[in-house]
């Protein structure tokens, strides 16, 4: 995994911190289903829904922090919660691998 690749490259001398979260704040938990399901699986109302009540969390989170970078590892499926938070963000693939 990208993010377990980046781990074992920082430098742990007490420079730096690294920190992480979730693009989501919640998952949807459908009764009666075992399993908790990713926001992008729901239906366009619960997404919107979600994203309206999570917008700006993440950006306050970041100007909090005062990161020197900030990296995210997705995919093409998380770009509409990207660009939700950040609508001026410019996305750009690092490998030439194809789209799911």
């Amino acid at each position: 995994m990208a993010f377990d690749g980046l781990m074992s490259l920082v430098d742990r001398d007490d420079r730096g911190d690294v920190v992480s979260t979730n693009l989501f704040r919640c998952v949807l938990r459908i009764f009666g289903r075992p399993k908790s399901r990713s926001p992008l699986d729901g239906s366009e109302d619960e997404l919107r829904q979600i994203l309206e009540w999570q917008r700006g969390c993440l950006t306050e989170e970041i100007k909090i922090l005062a990161p020197t970078a900030v990296v995210f590892f997705t995919g093409p499926r998380y770009d509409v919660a990207l660009y939700d938070e950040f609508n001026d963000a410019e996305l750009q693939a690092v490998s030439d691998r194809p789209s799911c």
